[in-house]
């Protein structure tokens, strides 16, 4: 704090002794000093509450910003995965077709597997029903 910031403090503090001391036996001092620590403290909470009430619309401001972008991104997400489906999409029917028409009725377990493993590619394994709950609709 400057110089002159410390005279106009001073001179506060002295100008409300002097007042004090020429008019304390004419108004009534515990009145002013009520209403005023009333005025002050009321002034306190509304400054306290405008400050919580900003806090929560800027929090809310943020959550509806970080809501839009996850839902943004999920739309991407899945237009690009609904994208990659519809171009891989015919050779899935065909090899559906090619295993539909490989396996018949009556065949063993281990011939079905030897049949779709060669017409996929890869040695996958067939689990029970009760293994995958994931795919159960």
């Amino acid at each position: 704090m400057t110089v002159g910031a410390w005279i106009f403090l001073a001179s506060l503090i002295l100008g409300t002794i002097l007042l004090f001391g020429i008019t304390k036996d004419r108004w009534n001092w515990t009145k002013i000093i009520k209403r005023f620590a009333f005025g002050l403290g009321g002034l306190l909470v509304i400054v306290v509450l405008s400050v919580f009430a900003w806090a929560m619309v800027e929090r809310s401001k943020e959550a509806n910003a970080n809501q839009a972008a996850t839902e943004k991104l999920a739309r991407e997400r899945e237009d690009r995965a609904r994208a990659c489906i519809a171009d891989d999409l015919p050779r899935m029917e065909k090899l559906a077709g090619s295993i539909e028409g490989a396996v018949r009725d009556g065949m063993k377990l281990q011939d079905v597997k030897t049949a779709i493993d060669g017409l996929t590619g890869t040695a996958g394994q067939i689990l029970p029903p009760n293994v995958l709950p994931h795919f159960r609709m």
